[in-house]
């Protein structure tokens, strides 16, 4: 007996909590708005895992505002296609290893991400001398 009145407990707890779960769903997508919003609100983040990247960078970097947001996105474009070439060849080497990096030139990524991506690449071509064509201030 104990164990039917715990079953049918449990039913009415899972139907009570699925119920309100779809009014949720339902209410958020009805006026279209809201799926908008979100979408509005979507941030990208760049996780060096580098310990040194973050204190190089403080020395190193020219302030964000010294680039233009297109100055960067061009730059990054190229280089994580010359990036991604040596990684096909190379996973690893004596510089560390060389992760494939998915960068789509429709996404916007913001400035944030596409500066610190931009002085990663700097990062490692002065430690490893990895890229051909590099920007002219970075000679």
């Amino acid at each position: 007996m104990k164990n039917l009145v715990l079953i049918i407990l449990l039913l009415v707890g899972w139907s009570v909590c699925s119920f309100s779960l779809l009014g949720t769903a339902k209410s958020t997508f009805d006026d279209g708005k809201s799926a908008l919003a979100q979408e509005d609100t979507l941030e990208y983040e760049i996780v060096i895992f580098d310990p040194v990247f973050d204190s190089w960078l403080s020395r190193n970097a020219r302030p964000m505002s010294f680039y233009n947001l297109s100055h960067l996105e061009k730059w990054n474009e190229r280089l994580v296609r010359e990036w991604n070439n040596f990684t096909a060849h190379t996973a690893y080497s004596a510089c560390g290893p060389f992760p494939r990096i998915t960068y789509d030139k429709d996404i916007e990524y913001g400035k944030e991400v596409n500066y610190r991506l931009f002085y990663y690449f700097k990062y490692m071509h002065q430690k490893c001398r990895l890229f051909r064509s590099t920007p002219g201030e970075w000679k």
